[in-house]
């Protein structure tokens, strides 16, 4: 039996895996090595899992951070290497995983700047989350397109790049089901969040409705990032959860994007990357950067009073790249300083990295370079943009479906005198040989029909200004919610079209029922 040498820190990890006293002193020999088949690992100790014979399965620790070089050196180390971890490393800008030829199962998740992998091979399994520097859904979606029977969970904020790759190619048999939907909802304390399937279908609801009602087919990036960061300063406010209010924990009302929305409350991460979703869902690039926050103690900026964001929990902004140019956003800060009368002036916008350590201590980001700002006119004629489509958009919709409530009403007092009518006729059939009880029912059921009859007008009334209404705002539908291309189409052909994104939820219920109603009443 051969003893073997090992570093302090893998003996301190096989011992741990044998279950053995990694305080006492006895030796490893080549048996317990041979029983191995998983172990995590240290970068300094990678060339010795040489010396493992069985080994199968690598987690790769946190610090030092490794390198692509030590990837390398892993491969060929372990070439029957099936299982890995790759989790926090944040010296890792690529990998290339054409050296790992008989991977199985990969995992990589929280490594920080990451924002490339080619060459991953047939997996079984795959996790892959919080990489927050990768941007380019394209490879994951094409992953997952080919690897129909691997077991996946991914990041929340790839949902709809999947989707719109559905629509795209109908014949592609992925079931959205059959994936795991994962959110970090803290860095600091490693918090994941698991969807159920309900939370994502109710997420993407909302989500939907949003992006197909406000955001037009003509919209340019800047100006859909304009639309949706005013969206959500009108909708979602900032809760800070370090404030805490007797035994109510209000972390728990805002820890991920899905209550963000539901209970249109933010948290002091869960705000940025609920904005992050909808700028995803509109095809819109950004990063999460995290944050120690403004000011380490209350203060004053250009004479008005704001308050810390320091605190236990983590705080989040977002870096996005717009037309090709990279800016800061701070969407939580800007909540908070909405209602201040000058919040021209406090808001971070869209800046640059200079403009934002001035009110910031942000962790890392000094491989960014030139980053740009959106201020002065630009910036208030955007925001002053994005208030006019709302206010517009409601207005148009407003004047369309404000009919629905009395049409509903209606409907509902019509099914009670239908109800009425036939009660009365089964007593007339029953009773018809008691002249008089069967001339009061007759009496009974001429005045309902007659209110029946009534109702039915009604209905009809406000089905016809309704129409009216559609008729009114149909350039400005065609106009917005419509592609020119697609005008040319037949209006069932136009239907079927506007279905397919309806069945693959890029289309909210909500405004597909408007533009069929808008379409069906079109001539071409």
């Amino acid at each position: 039996m051969k003893y073997m040498i090992l570093s302090k820190s893998l003996s301190i990890a096989v011992k741990k895996q044998l279950g053995l006293d990694f305080m006492e002193s006895d030796d490893i020999n080549s048996d317990q090595l041979q029983s191995i088949t998983s172990i995590a690992v240290a970068k300094n100790d990678i060339s010795s899992l040489s010396l493992f014979p069985n080994l199968i399965s690598v987690d790769l620790e946190a610090f030092p951070s490794v390198t692509t070089d030590d990837l390398m050196l892993l491969a060929k180390t372990i070439p029957n290497l099936k299982c890995l971890k790759i989790k926090e490393q944040s010296a890792l800008i690529t990998i290339d995983f054409a050296v790992f030829t008989n991977l199985e199962e990969l995992c990589l998740i929280h490594n920080e700047n990451l924002e490339n992998i080619t060459n991953i091979p047939k997996l079984n399994k795959l996790i892959f989350y919080d990489n927050k520097e990768f941007v380019d859904s394209d490879i994951i979606v094409d992953f997952v397109a080919n690897n129909l029977h691997c077991n996946v969970s991914l990041d929340i904020l790839y949902y709809t790049d999947i989707l719109k790759y559905l629509v795209n190619h109908s014949e592609c048999d992925i079931n959205l089901k059959n994936i795991h939907w994962f959110e970090s909802v803290g860095l600091r304390k490693y918090l994941v969040h698991e969807y159920t399937n309900d939370e994502i279908d109710d997420l993407v609801f909302r989500v939907s409705f949003i992006i197909s009602k406000y955001i037009h087919n003509t919209d340019s990036e800047i100006e859909k990032f304009g639309i949706l960061y005013k969206w959500m300063l009108n909708n979602i406010s900032f809760i800070n959860e370090d404030d805490q209010t007797g035994n109510v924990d209000l972390s728990e009302r805002v820890n991920n994007i899905y209550k963000v929305y539901k209970n249109g409350a933010g948290g002091r991460l869960s705000y940025a990357k609920a904005f992050q979703l909808l700028l995803a869902a509109v095809g819109i690039k950004s990063s999460l950067v995290y944050s120690l926050g403004a000011f380490d103690t209350i203060g004053y900026y250009n004479g008005q009073k704001i308050y810390s964001l320091l605190g236990t929990s983590d705080y989040a902004l977002l870096r996005v790249t717009l037309e090709d140019k990279k800016y800061y956003t701070d969407i939580a800060w800007d909540s908070m300083v909405n209602d201040y009368q000058y919040f021209d002036e406090l808001r971070l916008f869209l800046v640059s990295k200079e403009e934002l350590s001035l009110r910031h201590k942000f962790v890392g980001e000094g491989n960014i370079g030139q980053t740009y700002s959106y201020h002065g006119d630009d910036c208030d004629d955007l925001i002053m943009y994005a208030t006019e489509r709302i206010k517009e958009t409601d207005k148009v919709f407003n004047d369309i479906n404000h009919y629905d409530t009395y049409i509903e009403a209606e409907k509902l007092n019509n099914d009670y005198l239908e109800s009425q009518i036939k009660e009365l006729i089964d007593k007339v059939k029953n009773q018809w040989d008691v002249n008089s009880t069967n001339q009061d029912i007759i009496n009974a059921l001429t005045k309902l029909e007659n209110e029946k009859k009534y109702s039915d007008e009604i209905i009809t009334k406000y089905d016809e200004q309704k129409k009216n209404a559609i008729q009114n705002s149909s350039h400005y539908i065609f106009e917005h919610y419509i592609a020119k291309d697609d005008l040319a189409l037949s209006n069932n052909d136009l239907i079927d079209k506007l279905k397919i994104r309806l069945d693959n939820q890029l289309l909210s219920k909500y405004i597909y029922d408007v533009l069929v109603l808008c379409i069906n009443q079109r001539t071409i």
